[in-house]
């Protein structure tokens, strides 16, 4: 049977007693976890925004403005 868990430890001096601890016992395997890098989305600027990529958004749907309000905020 094999139970996992992630922890997350905030101070670097404290992170390297811990996983001295870890490793003084020998029921714990300590695997390295793949760090996700967190990535940044680009800005969107008025400058960049291409308007006329959005043509044609709603073709063909008989939708109005009161209707996507409606479903965007539902009275509750």
């Amino acid at each position: 049977m094999e139970n996992s868990i992630t922890i997350r430890i905030k101070e670097k001096s404290k992170f390297n007693r811990f996983m001295a601890l870890l490793k003084d016992l020998d029921y714990i395997e300590v695997q390295k976890g793949n760090r996700k890098k967190k990535v940044n989305p680009p800005k969107r600027t008025l400058e960049k925004l291409d308007l006329f990529s959005l043509a044609g958004l709603w073709r063909n749907r008989n939708v109005t403005a009161r209707e996507i309000r409606k479903q965007a905020w539902p009275i509750r």
